[in-house]
């Protein structure tokens, strides 16, 4: 379970650098910073984005039944692409996995497989 934590661990802290560089571009934005820095903050936040998106891809692949890694990348879903809805299906999955255990059924990949990256329509 160490190989899970380490590697959760860097997807959450993706998930925090597009957060902080999000709010970044927002204050830039409202301080009338110049257009280049705005866009070098927008190309940080799709750059965190991607890679967190990328990092919980690779951790479902590979633990499809842990209901942390759910709740983790609901968080991500609602925090930084806005898919409210699918954030809580998967919080919902990660609930029904606490109360009857993990199984080796799909554990949740199907709906992981559905968070996609930044800016597409879910």
């Amino acid at each position: 379970m160490m190989e899970i934590t380490k590697e959760q661990e860097n997807a959450v802290n993706f998930h925090h650098d597009a957060v902080r560089n999000l709010k970044l571009f927002w204050r830039d934005v409202e301080t009338g910073r110049d257009g280049l820095h705005i866009c070098g903050r927008l190309d940080n936040f799709f750059a965190a984005c991607d890679k967190a998106s990328a990092s919980f891809a690779e951790l479902f692949s590979r633990f499809p039944s842990s209901p942390e890694l759910l709740r983790a990348n609901a968080q991500f879903l609602e925090d930084v692409q806005s898919k409210h809805l699918l954030a809580e299906e998967m919080r919902g999955r990660a609930e029904q996995l606490d109360d009857f255990g993990t199984s080796a059924d799909d554990g949740g990949a199907g709906l992981a497989a559905g968070g996609g990256s930044v800016g597409k329509s879910s």
